[in-house]
C-alpha cells in the first residue's frame, strides 16, 4: 500500500523532519512546524493561525503575513487557497482540529508535491502538539498538587486567613501561569483585596472597573464567569464558596495570547479554588479553636492563682502578722510590717491580673457576636447564621466593641419580634479602617412605626462613632439592616 506523501517525507532533510517534535513547549513546537514548513515550501509568508475548543480563532503566528491575510487564507477551502496561490493544512491533535498552517507562495508556484509534504509535516506537528499538550497538562497538575499541599502549610498555629488567602492566590498563578491573581470582596461600598498578587496595582483597578459586575455577580450566585481582557488577556474569576466566612472572588488574569483558557485548565483552576474554600473553612475552625484554647488557658491560670498562690501569700501574711504581735525588737517589728505590706501588694496585683484575664475573655467580639446568636436562637426558632471576615477581635477598638454586641442584640430582638423570619444571616466586616454589622432576615420587613421607635438608638449610636445605620428592604424578602463605623470611631 502506498502512502501519500511518503517519497517526500523521505526527502526530507532530518532536521526539518524532526524539528517540530524536538521540544516539548507548545509555543516552540508550533513555531518550529512553522518554520519547517516555509523551509520546505519556500514560500515568501506562512502563518499558523490556532483554534479554541469552540473552532474559533484563539491565536495567530505569523511569519511573512499579515493578522487578516492568515485569517482570510485560514478560512477558506484548502481548493480556494490553492487557487489564490496559498496552501492550507490542518494540524490535528487526535481527532481535534488544533491550528490550521497556511503559506503563501506569491510569485511561487506550488506543486503538488509541495501539497502533500506540507501536510505530511502538519500531521507531524499533530503528533508534537499532542506530546507538548499532554506533557504541560501534567506539569500543571503537578503544579495543582503541589499548590494544594502548600494550603496545608498555613494551618500551623497561628492560623491567619490572610496568609492562607495569599497562598490561594500564589497557587492560582502557579496552576495555570496567571500573571496575576487577587482575592476580591466584593460589598456594597467598593471592593476589598485581602490577598494580591498583581504586577500593577493600577493593572488591578482598571481590570475591577470593567469586570465588576461579573466579580458582584459571581459574588452573589457562586457562578464563575471567563471574560476577555484588553487583546491578549483572559480574567477568570472564581468564587470561594465558603460556608464560615466570607471569602470573595478568586481572580486570575492570564496574559498568554489565547483569548480563552483551555477546558482542563478551567477544570484544575475550579478544583483548586474548591480546595481553596474547603481550606478557609478549616482555618476557621482552627482559628476558633484557637482562641477556646487561650480562653480555657486563661480560666485555668486565673484559677490557680486565686486557689494557690493568693491563699499561700495569704496564709504567709497571717503568720507574719501573729508573729509581729509577740515581743520583738522594733528592727523586726519594722520588717515583719514592711513584709505584710509587700504581701498585700502582692495580693492585689495577682488579683488584678485575674481580672484583666477574665475581661480579656469577655472583651472577644467575635465570641459575643456568636453567644448572642446562641442566645437568641430559641426565641427565633432557629440559629443566625454567623460570617466574620477580617481581623475582628485584633482591629476593633473598646468603643466599637462596646457598642456592636447591643446593636446585635436589638436587631435579633426585632426580628424575633416582629419579622416572622424563617432565616437570619450576620455578616462582620473589618475592612478598609471601617466596622460593618449587618444583619439579614427574610421575614416579612419592618413598618415605619417599628422602624422609628426601636432602631432610633441604634443611629444614634451609629452617629456618636461618626458612622451610620440603613435599614431597607431585603431581596427577594425581608429586611437587612447595616450598621457601620469607622474602626476609630470614639
Amino acid at each position: 500500500m502506498r502512502i501519500p506523501g511518503a517519497e517526500q517525507l523521505v526527502d526530507l532533510p532530518l532536521e526539518v523532519l524532526l524539528a517540530p517534535a524536538a521540544d516539548l513547549d507548545l509555543d516552540t513546537v508550533l513555531r518550529r512546524s512553522l518554520t519547517s514548513a516555509r523551509s520546505r515550501s519556500g514560500t515568501r509568508g506562512g502563518a499558523l493561525v490556532v483554534l479554541d475548543e469552540h473552532g474559533e480563532v484563539d491565536e495567530v503566528l505569523l511569519d511573512g503575513l499579515t493578522g487578516q491575510e492568515a485569517r482570510d487564507l485560514a478560512a477558506a477551502e484548502p481548493r480556494e487557497a490553492r487557487a489564490a496561490g496559498a496552501l492550507v493544512a490542518s494540524i490535528r491533535d487526535g481527532e481535534t482540529l488544533f491550528a490550521r498552517l497556511v503559506l503563501s507562495g506569491g510569485d511561487h508556484a506550488f506543486t503538488d508535491e509541495d501539497e502533500v509534504a506540507v501536510r505530511a509535516l502538519a500531521r507531524v506537528a499533530g503528533v508534537a502538539v499532542r506530546n507538548a499538550r499532554a506533557y504541560a497538562l501534567s506539569e500543571r497538575r503537578r503544579e495543582w498538587v503541589e499548590a494544594t499541599a502548600e494550603l496545608a502549610e498555613a494551618f500551623h498555629p497561628p492560623v491567619h486567613l490572610v496568609e492562607l488567602l495569599t497562598r490561594i492566590v500564589a497557587g492560582a498563578r502557579r496552576i495555570v501561569r496567571g500573571s496575576s491573581a487577587a482575592v476580591i470582596g466584593a460589598g456594597d461600598h467598593g471592593f476589598d483585596v485581602p490577598a494580591v498578587g498583581w504586577d500593577e496595582p493600577t493593572t488591578l483597578r482598571d481590570l475591577l472597573d470593567e469586570v465588576g459586575p461579573q466579580v458582584r455577580r459571581a459574588r452573589e450566585t457562586g457562578e464563575p464567569f471567563e471574560a476577555t481582557y484588553g487583546v491578549r488577556g483572559t480574567v477568570v474569576g472564581l468564587p470561594l464558596s465558603s460556608v464560615l466566612t466570607v471569602a470573595g472572588v478568586l481572580l486570575v488574569r492570564v496574559d498568554r495570547g489565547r483569548g480563552r483558557l483551555p477546558a482542563e485548565d478551567r477544570d484544575l483552576l475550579t478544583s483548586f479554588a474548591t480546595q481553596g474554600s474547603l481550606a478557609l473553612d478549616r482555618a476557621v475552625l482552627l482559628q476558633a479553636r484557637q482562641h477556646e484554647v487561650v480562653a480555657a488557658d486563661r480560666d485555668r491560670i486565673a484559677q490557680e492563682l486565686h486557689d494557690q498562690v493568693i491563699q499561700r501569700l495569704f496564709a504567709t501574711g497571717m503568720a507574719l502578722r501573729a508573729s509581729s504581735r509577740a515581743p520583738n525588737p522594733p528592727v523586726t517589728q519594722h520588717r515583719i510590717d514592711e513584709t505584710v505590706r509587700d504581701l498585700e501588694q502582692t495580693i492585689r496585683d495577682i488579683r488584678a491580673t485575674i481580672f484583666e484575664l477574665q475581661h480579656g475573655r469577655e472583651a472577644s467580639l467575635r465570641e459575643s457576636i456568636a453567644a448572642l446568636a446562641q442566645e437568641y436562637a430559641p426565641a427565633l426558632g432557629f440559629r443566625p447564621s454567623i460570617h466574620t471576615w477580617g481581623p475582628v477581635d485584633s482591629l476593633v477598638g473598646q468603643p466599637v466593641a462596646d457598642h456592636a454586641p447591643t446593636v446585635l442584640r436589638e436587631a435579633l430582638a426585632n426580628c424575633a419580634r416582629h419579622a416572622g423570619a424563617s432565616s437570619c444571616h450576620v455578616e462582620v466586616t473589618v475592612a478598609e479602617e471601617r466596622f460593618t454589622l449587618v444583619v439579614t432576615d427574610d421575614g416579612r420587613g419592618l413598618d415605619a412605626e417599628v422602624y422609628e421607635s426601636g432602631l432610633r438608638n441604634l443611629r444614634r449610636r451609629a452617629e456618636d462613632l461618626g458612622g451610620s445605620l440603613d435599614v431597607r428592604a431585603a431581596v427577594p424578602r425581608g429586611t437587612r439592616l447595616e450598621w457601620q463605623v469607622p474602626l476609630g470611631g470614639q
